[in-house]
């Protein structure tokens, strides 16, 4: 029996009391956090609270209450939110500005790869990459599965909506991903497959750099999510 219940072994509560209660990888990681405080997350902090998460990608700092910032083209630091495009003044010029289109595709494209999905059209983008451009398809993602599927992908950054072409086709429908298939820079492997079949979904990318999936139907609606995404 226990020490405690027979008359045999005696029997003292643990008066060790430096010791923690918890495995020793948790605890060496609470104090690393309490030796460096915040560190970890905010590096090259500057007058104006804006720091820089080594968590983001180059060319992406923060404000002080965590909202992305990127280089505008005259070099400055501005808030994502706060970046107009001064040719679309009168049109929420800000979510058409193109630097933080491509911030978004960054955001998304890391967003793709913490779920596993491959992309097969090109490199993960950075804040250097060329403009992928209104008319063209932003992300071809493989998902493993089982069964592997293709996802075809568009980044939306700040609410931005869905464009129509002069004929009245809305982006990301299936007629319109399939006009541009041709010219996503995809394998001949991979564009046999996508063929048979895909899933288009919105990654819309929040001023703080949050991504939210939205599918989307063979018209470009938006739909609740693809069966298999439920399971």
């Amino acid at each position: 029996g226990k020490p405690q219940d027979n008359g045999i072994g005696g029997y003292a509560p643990d008066t060790n009391r430096e010791i923690p209660d918890a495995p020793a990888e948790e605890v060496l990681e609470q104090q690393r956090r309490d030796r460096d405080g915040n560190k970890g997350e905010r590096q090259d902090e500057r007058s104006d609270g804006s720091y820089r998460n080594p968590e983001d990608p180059d060319g992406v700092r923060r404000t002080a209450d965590g909202e992305a910032m990127i280089q505008n083209k005259d070099g400055t630091w501005r808030p994502v939110s706060e970046m107009a495009d001064p040719a679309r003044e009168g049109d929420n010029g800000r979510r058409h500005n193109p630097q933080v289109g491509r911030w978004g595709e960054v955001e998304a494209d890391r967003y793709a790869a913490s779920q596993g999905w491959e992309k097969i059209n090109g490199p993960n983008s950075t804040m250097d990459s060329p403009f992928t451009g209104p008319g063209k398809i932003d992300a071809v993602y493989r998902d493993p599965g089982p069964p592997p599927r293709y996802l075809v992908s568009d980044a939306k950054a700040l609410g931005s909506q869905q464009g129509t072409t002069k004929r009245g086709v809305l982006q990301m429908s299936d007629q319109w991903i399939r006009e541009r298939l041709g010219n996503a820079n995809l394998s001949r492997l991979h564009e046999r497959g996508i063929k048979n079949g895909f899933d288009p979904v919105l990654l819309r990318v929040d001023k703080n750099g949050n991504v939210t999936e939205e599918w989307l139907d063979i018209y470009g609606k938006k739909v609740q999510a693809p069966s298999w995404r439920n399971e």
